[in-house]
């Protein structure tokens, strides 16, 4: 006669005058002819001829059935173990991190879970490998995802926005620096000086009753000027655009002084430097202007032939040079007042993000932002000041 297996038993094989007990990862609640059922998923079972299986810790399951050990109960989606063997050492994830059943620190650095696909930084964000979930956002494309450390075309930091020392960002890509790039640059401050001087010979200060041809070339030009420096400051906004416009606006760029294509990190690197020659630059061509007027008088050569600078002139040059960057030192002094938060809690510069706001650095920035932006509005309140006197000089 066939009698039923009890509780914690069974016995699959046929002509067979005793029960096994149920093997670890399996069950049988109550006596019957049926085989030990596998613990579902969220339990499992070390014991042999068990009659119930054993529930994970909360905020853990099992990724497959039949479970035999504590040690098979993993996080949740959505968490991650930070600390294998601690109390509770499932947390949950932060933005931009995919966390599937199982995840793991171990799994995110190399990429790998033990039963499916691992947990992965999500595309646009970028973690150390040293600090796995802490996330940076990236403004750009440069940041694949995946595993942590992932960075594409040659960039680097915690943003992927530059490039290693000695190289420049150019096409999509980090291009080795060459010398003549480094030359140009160290050449350029004497070829502005070159163009200031210049500036003061071209410039006509007397008003006509007739518009002349070279007048009317020069308020084309300003025009073109402001509307290139506007193109510009929509080229730092990040958004999908087709190919001949991202050309056309990345070529404008130049007018706001983004100067990465042309090799600025060649000869100046760290973004708090770049910032701050770009900054001062507005207050050096502003100073030099009275200086070189000042160093004509003494020059009697120049004297002789009328070539001195008249005292009026140079403020007249002065404050065209002011009144045609008036829209680019704006968007140049409120640079380091512009920043956006990362998934990790820190925020970075939006025109700099490897700079993170609240540094020394960031505070040298915000200096000489207030300077540049000091000069710009002191020019706007005295070309108000000259419109409102204009009518009396002209008696």
């Amino acid at each position: 006669v066939c009698e039923e297996c009890s509780a914690g038993s069974e016995q699959p094989a046929a002509g067979e005058v005793s029960c096994n007990p149920c093997p670890a990862g399996t069950f049988k609640g109550v006596a019957s002819t049926d085989g030990c059922a596998p613990c579902p998923e969220g339990y499992y079972q070390n014991d042999v001829g068990a009659v119930t299986c054993k529930k994970c810790p909360d905020g853990t399951t099992t990724i497959l059935l039949r479970a035999t050990h504590l040690s098979d109960c993993v996080c949740l989606a959505g968490t991650i173990d930070i600390a294998p063997g601690a109390e509770t050492p499932c947390v949950e994830c932060t933005e931009a991190l995919s966390c599937p059943d199982g995840s793991t620190v171990e799994g995110l650095k190399n990429g790998k879970n033990n039963h499916q696909k691992g947990p992965e930084v999500m595309p646009g964000y970028f973690s150390w490998l040293t600090r796995p979930t802490e996330i940076f956002k990236c403004l750009g494309t440069h940041c694949p995802g995946g595993p942590p450390g992932a960075c594409e075309g040659g960039r680097l930091g915690p943003t992927c926005h530059d490039c290693a020392a000695g190289m420049y960002w150019a096409d999509e890509e980090c291009r080795t620096c060459e010398v003549s790039m480094v030359a140009a640059w160290i050449v350029g401050p004497f070829v502005l000086l070159l163009v200031m001087i210049t500036a003061y010979y071209v410039t006509e200060d007397r008003y006509k009753a007739r518009a002349a041809l070279r007048e009317c070339a020069t308020i084309g030009g300003d025009m073109l000027l402001a509307f290139l420096q506007n193109l510009g400051i929509l080229s730092l906004v990040s958004v999908p655009l087709p190919e001949t416009l991202n050309m056309l606006f990345e070529w404008s760029s130049l007018f706001v002084l983004n100067l990465r294509s042309l090799g600025f990190s060649c000869t100046v690197r760290d973004g708090m430097q770049q910032y701050v020659i770009s900054s001062i630059s507005f207050l050096i061509v502003v100073v030099a202007f009275p200086l070189l007027g000042y160093v004509t008088q003494f020059c009697s050569c120049m004297r002789n032939r009328g070539w001195n600078w008249r005292f009026y002139k140079t403020i007249c040059v002065t404050g065209k040079f002011l009144q045609s960057c008036f829209t680019l030192m704006c968007n140049i002094g409120l640079a380091p007042f512009m920043c956006f938060r990362h998934p990790n809690g820190s925020r970075s510069i939006f025109r700099y993000p490897n700079t993170f706001c609240g540094s020394a650095e960031h505070g040298t920035m915000q200096l000489f932002g207030v300077l540049v932006l000091v000069l710009s509005f002191t020019h706007f309140i005295l070309c108000c000041w000259a419109s409102w006197k204009a009518p009396t000089w002209s008696l």
